[in-house]
């Protein structure tokens, strides 16, 4: 059997000391910190390592022949999220597909942990994807450069 060398344990635990370098950081409580950031990032990025190495995992097993046959309800669980990844699909629904091709139902969108999960890859997503145009909280104003210079 060929040597699988699996990551996302790793990125969940820099996921997780950040975490908790965050939350002590007491000066600046519900800052996002770089410590937040690198908590919020990492975390994302270990979940989805997660689900893509379970399916390289799993059909390492099934081609290798070495172990016990594997169940059906696995291989399709590593197909669809294989699938999944080569169409480019997001990694909320690489888990509702590997959910539903493991018991039938996929997880309820609407309550943890799923819930909780989107909201971590949507947080991931609002970070990542941040563009300069982008507010929050607030009206965007949009003035000339020459107005906002007279403004000093």
């Amino acid at each position: 059997m060929p040597t699988i060398h699996l990551h996302h344990v790793h990125l969940l635990l820099i996921a997780h000391q950040a975490a908790r370098r965050a939350a002590d950081d007491a000066a600046r409580p519900n800052a996002l910190t770089d410590n937040a950031l690198v908590a919020i990032i990492m975390a994302a990025t270990a979940a989805e390592a997660f689900i893509n190495e379970l399916a390289d995992y799993l059909h390492v097993l099934r081609d290798s022949r070495a172990w016990a046959p594997i169940p059906p309800t696995l291989v399709a669980c590593a197909d669809v999220v294989k699938e999944v990844a080569d169409t480019h699909g997001s990694v909320t629904l690489k888990y509702l597909v590997a959910s539903f091709a493991l018991t039938g139902r996929t997880f309820d969108k609407g309550a943890p942990p799923f819930q909780d999960f989107a909201e971590l890859i949507k947080l991931r997503n609002a970070i990542v994807h941040l563009k300069p145009s982008d507010t929050v909280g607030q009206k965007r104003r949009t003035r000339s450069p020459t107005a906002a210079l007279r403004s000093r």
